[in-house]
């Protein structure tokens, strides 16, 4: 906008694409990246310096259940100040703690303040092994 000769705006423009593909390079020489964090390294993801949410509720349906029952997990939360970018992840952890957490997870981009819900099942069905 500001450059006042053709030539100010193209070296511009040029340093402005290497200082991008730089940054995406970066990014993607993580192991297994992360989008968020790619996102993030960027600089194109939703921030929100004032983000704000709570968790107003949990539930898990049955309360208690022999091995092979299912149980339905629900999660409300309250977005009070309006979110960047970021996940909300519902992760539930093996009962010796040995093995991989596994669960759901949502991507949040620019939430709006209001009420969401997350919602899983846990099967208890023991595999093989055990």
């Amino acid at each position: 906008g500001e450059l006042g000769s053709p030539l100010e705006k193209k070296v511009c423009d040029v340093l402005c694409e290497i200082a991008g593909i730089e940054l995406l390079v970066k990014a993607l020489k993580a192991v297994d990246p992360d989008p968020i964090y790619v996102c993030q390294t960027i600089e194109i993801c939703p921030k929100a310096p004032n983000a704000k949410a709570l968790i107003t509720g949990l539930t898990v349906s049955p309360t208690s259940g022999p091995q092979g029952s299912t149980f339905d997990v629900s999660m409300v939360f309250q977005v009070q100040e309006k979110l960047g970018t970021g996940q909300l992840v519902l992760e539930f952890l093996t009962p010796a703690g040995d093995g991989r957490p596994f669960g759901t997870g949502k991507t949040l981009i620019s939430t709006p303040i209001g009420i969401y819900s997350l919602r899983a099942s846990l099967k208890t069905t023991p595999n093989k092994e055990e």
